[in-house]
């Protein structure tokens, strides 16, 4: 087994093989780093590569979940949720699974842990009541002008009715919209799964995307992205949304982000009855494990139609 490099060298080579080799997007990437640098904190940065062993693990998880962090400014809390345990049981095992077959550890350490049991009890859609405060917090304030409004309602009726992801809404061309065939088209540069998909427009996001689009053609912009600020045609950013993000939750008083209308467009497409395999292409999934994440709290009044089709008449 190689003993030149430190653990930490051999990281920085596994980060470079994700960024080049699998092309991994930057939060992942960040995700793959935070994971690491806390694993190797609860050690003292004193770890070799002889350590990496089940029992180190077995360690560092009872580490984990029982060492006190603070939580904003006064707060003490102890331990983190399962599935906080269950991406750290991730990242790790990836990585150790790299440093296992180019032949720096003789196995992998996670080959003999099993993966934990996560029950996902907490509701990250937006409920009915929800979304109808938002949007009319997006209707009534008082923007700038009739663009912003037209903007900011078409930005949030995207990511309702058409599930994507914040990287992916930004980075929409107008190109990217077929109103014609009433098709949106969310390109493999932007998307997490580096794959091209197309989405169907349902009415209320085809409406409004035309009334946008026909109110930026006003302003006479010409800037590529789709969603662009009010400012000299400049392209709308991460920023720009968090800050309308913010006004919105102080004016509908719901706590929300962007990605929880990912988690309600997948949660009502299920309750529209639509088979799991085509809420995962419709979200870019690459695998099916991740789609049903999202799935984790679909209210069980949606199975009252499955269930009261079961009888004994069409039995197997």
């Amino acid at each position: 087994m190689s003993q030149e490099k430190n653990i930490r060298e051999l990281h920085r080579d596994f980060i470079s093989y994700c960024v080049n080799a699998r092309l991994l997007r930057k939060a992942t990437i960040r995700g793959h780093v935070a994971a690491f640098n806390n694993f190797m904190n609860l050690f003292n940065n004193e770890l070799t590569l002889s350590d990496l062993t089940v029992e180190t693990m077995e360690i560092f998880f009872e580490r984990l979940n029982t060492r006190e962090r603070k939580v904003g400014k006064e707060k003490i809390a102890v331990g983190v949720k399962n599935s906080t345990v269950g991406t750290y049981w991730s990242k790790l095992n990836t990585f150790m699974e790299w440093l296992y077959k180019r032949n720096h550890i003789a196995a992998n350490p996670f080959e003999q842990l099993e993966f934990p049991k996560i029950q996902y009890d907490d509701r990250r859609y937006l409920d009915k009541q929800e979304l109808e405060k938002i949007f009319t917090a997006v209707a009534t304030r008082q923007w700038a002008n009739n663009f912003v409004r037209k903007r900011n309602w078409a930005i949030f009726m995207v990511l309702f009715c058409c599930g994507l992801r914040r990287g992916e809404l930004l980075g929409l061309k107008v190109l990217d919209i077929d109103l014609d065939h009433k098709m949106l088209v969310v390109r493999a540069a932007t998307s997490k799964s580096r794959l091209d998909r197309t989405i169907p427009l349902n009415v209320q996001a085809f409406l409004a995307l035309t009334d946008y689009l026909e109110e930026r053609a006003k302003k006479g912009y010409h800037n590529t992205c789709l969603f662009v600020s009010d400012n000299m045609d400049h392209e709308f950013t991460k920023d720009g949304l968090k800050h309308t993000i913010q006004v919105l939750k102080q004016i509908s008083k719901v706590h929300f982000f962007s990605h929880r209308f990912r988690h309600s467009f997948a949660v009502n497409m299920r309750y529209q009855g639509a088979d799991i395999s085509k809420i995962k292409d419709a979200m870019g999934h690459v695998k099916i494990d991740m789609t049903s994440r999202y799935l984790r709290c679909v209210p069980a009044e949606s199975m009252r139609k499955d269930i009261e089709a079961i009888s004994i008449a069409n039995a197997l």
